[in-house]
């Protein structure tokens, strides 16, 4: 390693204020690129045929999340049968970024403006939960909150029965897709939970299964990077839940109620390793040979860098 005295200076500056230097690894799951083409169906699932799944009807989930810009539909994270058939049914439960001409909302909180496949402009939503729902708010609250491509997001992702209060009877659903700049605004949906279409549930993150183009790509990706993967097999307080979100680099739960109930945990995961690092044993699988490309120094942008709450500054660092 050759440290230059330039390189030296900015790390010597960013320690001053109190940043940490480190290598940060992660997925880049580029699938609209021409150049990986092949890999446009790119998908890491845990489901019931392996005798892995995170519970569908209480959970916690939180990662990390850059998306790059791409026209149409997204899918970052979904509950759903692993049929290759969409369920119209109530078992299937997305959070992701969804097209529409702007964040308009029904009383329902319902996306009002959907532009489809050929959609560029996006908002964050709960999809599925009842059918072929978008919904961009929680009900009486306008309008939903509009994506920023290139930006990095922490999320979190709950699910839990209710017997009382908001959603008794069913379940309450919440998403909360900019945690650390905007924590006030969450999508709360009430939901009910039935039985999974065609049967073999499934948790993943990537392409939706259902959704393949005439080329053999999916018009449903992340398209993005993700890292700082954590799954509960319980619905974690809005305190022990932001507490966890802060976690950025350890694979070990910061509070009682997330030790209690960690189900999966990866913080750097790279194509060649999505193994669970929490001891619980969820390791996933891929849907099939594809895989996302790692990001690293031969790219356009090095994934050497300083990375601060939510920042990553992209700076090569004397290597």
């Amino acid at each position: 390693m050759r440290v230059t005295c330039r390189s030296l200076l900015f790390a010597l500056l960013f320690f001053a204020q109190g940043v940490r230097a480190v290598s940060i690894s992660g997925s880049w799951w580029n699938v609209a690129n021409d150049i990986f083409a092949t890999n446009s169906f790119v998908q890491v699932l845990w489901d019931s045929a392996s005798g892995s799944m995170l519970p569908r009807a209480e959970h916690t989930a939180i990662w990390r999340y850059k998306p790059d810009q791409q026209t149409g539909y997204y899918a970052v994270m979904w509950h759903a049968p692993n049929t290759g058939s969409w369920d119209f049914g109530t078992y299937s439960y997305g959070t992701h970024p969804w097209p529409g001409t702007d964040c308009s909302v029904n009383g329902a909180g319902s996306g009002q403006t959907g532009t489809g496949s050929g959609g560029t402009f996006h908002c964050w939503e709960i999809a599925g939960i009842g059918g072929s729902n978008d919904y961009l708010s929680t009900p009486g609250v306008s309008p939903g909150v509009a994506i920023s491509p290139g930006e990095w997001y922490v999320q979190i992702r709950r699910v839990r029965p209710k017997a009382s209060g908001n959603c008794a009877g069913s379940w309450e659903h919440r998403f909360i897709p900019d945690y650390l700049n905007n924590p006030s605004f969450e999508i709360v949906q009430c939901g009910t939970i039935g039985a999974p279409a065609g049967g073999n549930p499934a948790n993943y993150f990537g392409v939706s299964d259902w959704s393949t183009n005439s080329i053999g790509g999916s018009e449903e990706t992340l398209y993005g990077v993700l890292r700082g993967v954590q799954m509960y097999d319980a619905y974690l307080s809005d305190a022990d839940a932001g507490t966890e979100a802060g976690n950025q680099f350890s694979n070990s739960p910061l509070t009682a109620a997330g030790i209690a109930s960690t189900w999966y945990m990866n913080q750097n995961p790279v194509p060649t390793d999505w193994t669970d690092k929490s001891g619980a044993g969820h390791n996933p699988t891929w849907g099939n040979a594809n895989r996302p490309i790692q990001w690293d120094s031969t790219l356009a942008a090095p994934r050497w860098g300083i990375f601060g709450d939510n920042d990553m500054m992209l700076m090569k660092v004397g290597f």
